[in-house]
């Protein structure tokens, strides 16, 4: 698991993504840690009234996304009651909500998820990373010429020189994303996206050099990084030999209500995890089984 948040007086590589992410296997000192360090003041903990299943996302994701949201319903059918469960088409609700996306130029995606607006924020997320990189530590690159990553430095040699115009259309974007997402959950709300849409590509494999590949894999990551809300990221097992995991979002400043949250539905969602990411597996062995059985039956009758 995984979580992000603001950290006060911590000199930041870049500001677009000024978030401390850290790691844990037990959800309790996942929560422990965020506690001292957002150094926010007791509170009661509250229940989630509202939470959020983005069927889109989990629909054009590559994992066995119908499954998984079976999980996270019934999990939490079981702890909070059927009431507080409601589908989202988030493509649909950011398109309405964030006017300014609609003068993002496209040309540089493709592919089936060019004009969604979760892929979008993945571009813009991008380009502002790259245009804030090169402001803050062109210098250091020009003098020290550091050996950097092939990926890493595909992504930060385009020269990259953003306008007035365009850093106020993109903090614009990120106001309304943030207004967007705290009218989505209000007070006490958690979305639920995968975390990723695809898996891993293989090790030094062509495509993670493209355009395509960087904006598609940081899209969901956007929602958070350039809203500033925060984010916990849950691993529900392996498929096909790949990690998968959701993640859960809540308004910003709401990190202790959602690492409470977090606190009481990891173990649900544990309980039910490996029917997510293992049913067509199972289906599948089983299958072979039996038709290995009635061929030797056929090649050896009694």
């Amino acid at each position: 698991m995984d979580n992000l948040c603001p950290i006060p007086n911590y000199e930041h590589i870049l500001v677009v993504v000024n978030v401390a992410g850290w790691f844990a296997k037990d959800p309790n000192v996942l929560r422990r840690v965020a506690h001292v360090l957002l150094q926010v003041p007791y509170a009661a903990q509250r229940n989630p009234r509202n939470i959020v299943i983005a069927d889109d996302c989990f629909q054009s994701s590559k994992f066995p996304s119908g499954h998984i949201t079976q999980v996270v319903i019934k999990s939490i059918e079981k702890l909070y009651g059927r009431q507080v469960v409601r589908h989202e088409n988030l493509s649909d609700y950011l398109k309405l909500k964030i006017p300014s996306l609609s003068n993002i130029n496209m040309d540089q995606l493709k592919g089936e998820g060019k004009y969604s607006p979760v892929v979008l924020l993945g571009s813009v997320m991008q380009q502002l990373k790259r245009h804030e990189f090169r402001e803050i530590h062109n210098d250091w690159i020009n003098s020290v010429k550091p050996t950097l990553d092939p990926v890493i430095s595909a992504q930060v040699s385009e020269d990259l020189d953003l306008t007035d115009a365009d850093r106020e259309k993109y903090h614009t974007i990120r106001s309304e994303l943030r207004s967007a997402i705290n009218a989505l959950l209000k007070d006490d709300g958690i979305l639920v996206i995968p975390t990723s849409f695809d898996p891993p590509a293989k090790l030094g494999a062509k495509e993670i050099y493209t355009e395509e590949y960087v904006i598609r894999t940081s899209s969901l990551s956007s929602l958070a990084s350039m809203s500033g809300c925060c984010q916990v990221a849950l691993p529900l097992g392996v498929h096909e030999k790949c990690p998968v995991s959701l993640s859960l979002l809540a308004r910003h400043g709401d990190d202790r209500f959602l690492l409470d949250a977090l606190h009481s539905i990891y173990a649900s969602f544990q309980e039910l995890a490996d029917t997510a990411v293992k049913p067509k597996s199972s289906s599948n062995a089983v299958t072979l089984e039996t038709s290995a059985e009635m061929a030797k039956e056929k090649v050896n009758p009694e």
